[in-house]
């Protein structure tokens, strides 16, 4: 039986004095709880007493954050466990409501639980077909946050109904989703299973024909394909490179232009007032938090500037009409469309071509956001956040030497 080093359980009915019980049972040591709740499963996390949780939450009751520290050596990184609610209604605004629920950019980050989504038409037996429109928030959701499905071992299907003949269904509803920073530390996950099982399948019809298996072997071919073109976009981003540009599929080239950009932009030391290099973080901040303030503030009294002279200002009515004109949808696709596509991505990591590509099914919330702004003369809080970037052109070690650069977020 496997053992892993952490366990989630769902749509547990039971207390939280078992869970204490089913903890010690399965040798685990320690654990945290989402209690069920009417007709609502709860939700059980177990870890191993050589993992350190560094911090939890489990604001929502469907879905809890738990940040790890798996090794010493290793970065921490985020473990959503998730049951998304089993009413169509409330599990479109749930994925609404999850993009207000994000890690910070960069941050390793495993999804795993009851999606209750099926994804594409090879998820489900039987029943009614898979319509296109379905799970469209979910997948949107996934898409957003450069998220690839680890895939599966044992059965396809993870749901149901129990019944017999041709009134049986059955759908792949559990899931693991993973973004590339959890890859790059643990990659030993999607794409390593389906080339073990297509090596296999190949030596075995080496051997004889099967049908079955030469079905089977282009299936995963298929699904392979699609594992190395996400991974090929999420690095291609991640170095901040139009790879439909450059034409080149290599995902090591990508990966490593990230990590060579990613160096680039660390700021390692400086000297501080006294000449002194310094390589503490915490100091590093203060240093560069002082100077910017600095020289954005002034020692000067301000006063008021007298203007005897007021002269009527008035707008034309032509003007005026266009000023308290509406903002077209043509308006706001003409800007979309100005913008470089992989350029200037905010704190949420998501740049303009996201809004391009999916302009069909992000198109009309993003018109409507920018609209109700227009009409009530009010950004959306997180809307205009900007962040800072730093580029050396001064003295090496220098803090004067770094000027500020502010780009603006693409995050809508």
């Amino acid at each position: 039986m496997h053992h892993p080093d952490i366990m989630i359980i769902l749509e547990t009915k039971c207390s939280s004095l078992r869970a204490d019980q089913a903890t010690k049972r399965l040798e685990y040591s320690n654990f945290r709880i989402i209690p069920s709740f009417g007709k609502r499963g709860g939700i059980w996390l177990m870890w191993k007493a050589e993992i350190t949780l560094m911090n939890y939450a489990d604001s929502k009751p469907n879905h809890f954050h738990a940040l790890f520290k798996m090794k010493p050596n290793l970065p921490e990184v985020l473990l959503t466990g998730m049951h998304a609610p089993s009413v169509a209604v409330d599990r479109n605004q749930y994925w609404i409501d999850l993009t207000e629920d994000l890690p910070p950019t960069g941050t390793p980050w495993l999804v795993a639980g009851d999606l209750n989504e099926v994804l594409s038409s090879t998820e489900k037996m039987g029943g009614r077909q898979v319509g296109r429109e379905q799970g469209k928030r979910c997948k949107d959701w996934i898409a957003a946050n450069a998220l690839i499905d680890l895939g599966f071992q044992g059965p396809q299907f993870t749901w149901t109904n129990g019944r017999d003949g041709s009134a049986l269904i059955k759908e792949r509803l559990d899931r693991a989703l993973a973004n590339a920073e959890w890859l790059e530390i643990f990659p030993d996950s999607k794409k390593k299973r389906v080339l073990a099982r297509l090596s296999g399948i190949q030596k075995s019809l080496s051997v004889r024909h099967s049908t079955f298996l030469a079905k089977l072997e282009v299936d995963l071919l298929h699904e392979l394909n699609n594992v190395m073109k996400q991974e090929r976009c999420v690095w291609a981003q991640k170095a901040g490179l139009d790879r439909a540009k450059l034409r080149d599929m290599n995902t090591k080239y990508f990966h490593t232009l990230a990590k060579i950009k990613k160096c680039r932009k660390k700021i390692v030391c400086l000297k501080d007032s006294d000449d002194n290099w310094v390589s503490d973080d915490a100091v590093l901040k203060g240093i560069m938090t002082d100077y910017f303030q600095c020289i954005f503030s002034s020692s000067h009294d301000s006063h008021a500037r007298i203007n005897t002279f007021r002269s009527v200002s008035a707008v034309s009515d032509d003007w005026s009409e266009r000023l308290e004109a509406q903002v077209s949808d043509l308006e706001v696709r003409e800007a979309l469309t100005q913008m470089a596509s992989m350029k200037c991505p905010g704190p949420d990591g998501i740049q303009a071509v996201f809004y391009k590509n999916f302009w069909n099914q992000m198109g009309p919330s993003l018109l409507n956001l920018v609209k109700k702004a227009f009409k009530e003369r009010n950004i959306p809080v997180g809307l205009s956040d900007s962040f800072s970037a730093y580029s050396q052109v001064g003295p090496p070690g220098e803090v004067y030497g770094l000027p500020p650069y502010w780009s603006l977020q693409y995050s809508l």
